[in-house]
């Protein structure tokens, strides 16, 4: 919707108020729910949050492990060639 600009007379584009209401109510109400999910995620979504927290766990402590093996603080004889 186009109207004009009561100040430069330029036609502008326009959003009515009764229209961005409900617009912002829910747009709200959307990050309210995102927000409680994230506090109490459905079975499927908490399932998925460990598999992946899990995952960085294990990359996180073989990045240490290869750190020390690279600068000789331990020893894994299958990786020496």
């Amino acid at each position: 919707m186009m109207e004009p600009n009561p100040i430069t007379g330029v036609n502008e584009p326009y959003f009515p108020q009764k229209d961005r209401m409900p617009r912002l109510v829910s747009g709200y109400a959307v990050i309210v729910l995102m927000v409680g999910t994230l506090k109490h995620p459905p079975p499927l979504l908490s399932y998925c949050f460990r598999r992946m927290e899990t995952a960085t766990l294990s990359s996180v402590q073989t990045a240490r492990i290869l750190h020390h093996v690279q600068r000789g603080l331990l020893s894994v004889p299958a990786l020496k060639h």
